[in-house]
């Protein structure tokens, strides 16, 4: 999928979609903080300076409180789509 869109791999469906979601979020909040450190610092260093998680610290997050933050949203999300006039579940009709 490179330069084609988002492609991820999870370990659940509630994983991969809150992945799908907070990327574009994730993206735009990064984009942001380059372009404000370049304009205060007056200098287009990319992003030199910014501190990204560790290997460590990703797999960390990934295989302990990423879990349960998954599942906060997931409800929400799953209960948007059931209300959603666009939403068809033929197994409960």
């Amino acid at each position: 999928m490179k330069a084609h869109g988002f492609a991820t791999i999870a370990g659940s469906l509630e994983s991969a979609v809150f992945q799908a979601m907070y990327t574009q979020t994730n993206a735009r909040i990064l984009a942001s903080t380059i372009a404000l450190r370049g304009a205060y610092f007056g200098d287009a260093t990319g992003d030199a300076g910014i501190r990204y998680l560790s290997e460590q610290e990703s797999h960390d997050v990934a295989n302990g409180s990423a879990k349960v933050t998954v599942r906060r949203p997931w409800y929400q999300w799953a209960e948007e789509v059931k209300t959603s006039s666009l939403y068809v579940n033929s197994e409960r009709a």
